[in-house]
């Protein structure tokens, strides 16, 4: 069953291979390690809320959209 957490991640993933970018594209532009992209995407771990304005300025995503699962 997929937990709302791997939703979350899976939107991050796709928002990330619409604009082209890997996950060390994303980490640098996020100032984050590139593992913890991974762990956004597979829903192990959810951003920390300073980096949610960061994700949504990269990914030209509102944080709002993001959350709606």
């Amino acid at each position: 069953m997929t937990n709302d957490y791997e939703k979350i991640g899976r939107k991050i993933a796709s928002r990330r291979y619409e604009l082209n970018y890997t996950q060390e594209k994303l980490a640098e532009l996020i100032d984050v390690d590139v593992n913890t992209i991974y762990r956004y995407e597979k829903g192990e771990l959810l951003s920390k809320i300073e980096k949610g304005a960061k994700l949504e300025k990269v990914l030209n995503l509102n944080l709002k959209d993001l959350f709606e699962i």
